[in-house]
């Protein structure tokens, strides 16, 4: 799949990230059906909440 982001939403940055940190993603779902999909995600280091938002991505096979 060739992934296009189309929208990112509700962006918060809670914490700062340097080199060396380990950023852990987690990636949920929102609402998805044919090429535009809904997702909701959050970047941990440590386990602490870096940053959040809710994106829009559209999904295509490459041609």
């Amino acid at each position: 799949f060739l992934v296009y982001f189309m929208a990112i939403e509700s962006a918060k940055f809670r914490r700062k990230v340097v080199p060396g940190d380990v950023l852990e993603l987690h990636i949920t779902t929102k609402r998805g059906g044919g090429k535009v999909w809904k997702f909701h995600g959050r970047a941990e280091v440590e386990g602490e909440l870096a940053c959040e938002a809710d994106f829009t991505a559209m999904m295509d096979m490459p041609k």
